[in-house]
């Protein structure tokens, strides 16, 4: 690797991770400079791949950062700057990956991973008892365990079907990411029609494949499949609310702060609404409302917290507090990510495979 594109990413991960850090901010005079430095680093380095790839690569890494900047899942920081880490890494240190035209989705598995280990460890220790065992209760419902298994069971028969359609080494965590998408996806197209789908396609799977069911790890597979789902969607999601959020009085609020519930107008006068919700297309669903103060990731402007003291003493909004999210800096979360995939050559999920 290029020892000028290793000294380009520890000083765009020292700055950018200090500057989250104490600022909440990542500023463009870092990430426009390593975006142009990269390109030309890369473009001069004789070990350079061809340049489809490459180009490919770079628009899938914008187009993804901006889908979660559009769903207020990341600021307008942390999207620049994947690109800038996308373009930064060369594609001849990626060693194996999920799809060849966005390598640098390695990147994205080696960022979450530390920061999903550190959010359910802070949660376990910041949480009580009695939250805990609510959540627990929440998450592992009869009626939801069984209903998800169907689901589960239905759906990893599909996704394996894929995978040898289109000649892709899948495996547990994008697996587990193309559950996710496709639970939202088909519940937003035929909603309330799910189970009874999914029901459908397991009594296909068990006439036509049940041979797989005679082996004790398919078993094992599938229990691990929806521990893994409910655990992520449902218990580390509530206590995330509860923890990750802080109320605050109309009259404490400060710009910047970023809301957990948004406020829209209602017949007499304004309501709050959660914004906080437990999958992306429930997010995506609800960018057409028209929310009276900023809910971005950009957090709230002067005229916002105006308009809101205005509104507390007219009477027409009769709430006193506001749920803010309360952020960890993702700069260097990131920073880690880049600095596992350049040392892996791809992400943690596919080494810790390697050595099994």
């Amino acid at each position: 690797m290029n020892p000028i594109i290793l000294i380009i990413i520890f000083i765009t991960g020292f700055v950018t991770s200090y500057t989250d850090i104490k600022f909440g901010k990542i500023g463009n005079k870092v990430i426009l400079p390593a975006i142009i430095l990269a390109l030309l680093v890369n473009l001069l380095d004789p070990q350079f791949l061809v340049l489809p790839d490459f180009i490919f690569n770079a628009i899938s890494a914008f187009l993804f950062g901006f889908v979660l900047y559009l769903a207020n899942l990341w600021s307008a920081g942390d999207a620049k700057l994947f690109l800038a880490y996308a373009i930064l890494v060369p594609l001849t240190v990626y060693s194996a990956g999920y799809f060849s035209f966005f390598a640098s989705f390695a990147i994205i598995v080696n960022t979450f991973a530390p920061i999903f280990l550190f959010s359910l460890i802070f949660l376990l220790i910041t949480s009580d008892k009695g939250a805990i065992i609510m959540s627990l209760q929440n998450t592992f419902e009869p009626k939801k365990v069984i209903g998800f298994t169907v689901v589960l069971f239905a759906l990893i028969w599909i996704i394996e079907m894929l995978y040898s359609y289109f000649s892709i080494s899948g495996n547990f965590f994008l697996t587990l990411i193309i559950i996710f998408i496709l639970i939202e996806l088909v519940n937003l197209l035929v909603p309330g029609s799910f189970l009874i789908f999914a029901g459908l396609i397991s009594v296909l799977r068990l006439i036509l494949d049940w041979q797989a069911m005679l082996n004790i790890e398919f078993w094992f597979g599938l229990v691990l499949f929806v521990l893994s789902f409910l655990l992520l969607r449902f218990f580390v999601l509530r206590l995330g609310i509860m923890n990750f959020g802080k109320r605050v009085k109309i009259e404490e609020l400060e710009e910047g702060m970023v809301l957990l519930e948004g406020v829209v107008k209602s017949e007499k006068g304004f309501e709050k609404k959660q914004l906080f919700h437990p999958t992306l297309f429930n997010v995506l669903s609800e960018l057409k409302i028209d929310y009276a103060v900023n809910v971005s990731s950009s957090g709230l402007k002067k005229e916002d917290i105006s308009n809101l003291l205005k509104w507390k003493k007219e009477g027409t909004a009769p709430f006193r507090t506001l749920l803010i999210q309360e952020t960890l800096p993702f700069a260097p979360f990131m920073f880690i990510g880049v600095l596992l995939t350049v040392f892996l050559g791809t992400d943690v999920v596919i080494f810790v495979l390697s050595l099994a």
